[in-house]
């Protein structure tokens, strides 16, 4: 069981492109218990952070359209296994979602909403989704 995060939260960010990436890491160094121990454009360079890191969350952007990005889900949270995984996506499909969420996922975000909401996703309950 996943215990609950800590006054300083450890981020593992997951993000292909720069701009985006980029974006995302300047709203998590917004929120002062954030604490951003890794970023990474793929999932091999990601799990080398984690292994020295031990974050608290993974935020991985997707678009999980197919069953690769799933599969990265897995050994990503088994990386880490005490960190709660994130997936910020596109997608909105109920199969992938609920795929994602049986595959290990704490939330899912649709990456049409606000900074606020990725903020409580990344600190909410489990199995938690923000979509439009």
């Amino acid at each position: 069981m996943v215990e609950p995060i800590s006054n300083s939260v450890r981020i593992v960010l997951i993000v292909q492109l720069t701009l985006t990436r980029a974006g995302l890491r300047a709203m998590l160094e917004r929120v002062p218990y954030f604490h951003l121990v890794g970023e990474a454009s793929n999932v091999q360079d990601a799990l080398k952070i984690i292994a020295r890191e031990d974050p608290n969350i993974i935020l991985f952007d997707s678009d999980a359209a197919d069953s690769t990005d799933l599969d990265a889900m897995s050994a990503l949270l088994a990386a880490a296994s005490d960190a709660r995984l994130v997936l910020i996506t596109t997608k909105t499909d109920a199969n992938l979602q609920e795929r994602a969420v049986e595959l290990g996922a704490m939330g899912i975000v649709d990456r049409s909403q606000t900074a606020d909401t990725l903020i409580k996703a990344t600190i909410s309950s489990p199995k938690t989704i923000f979509s439009h």
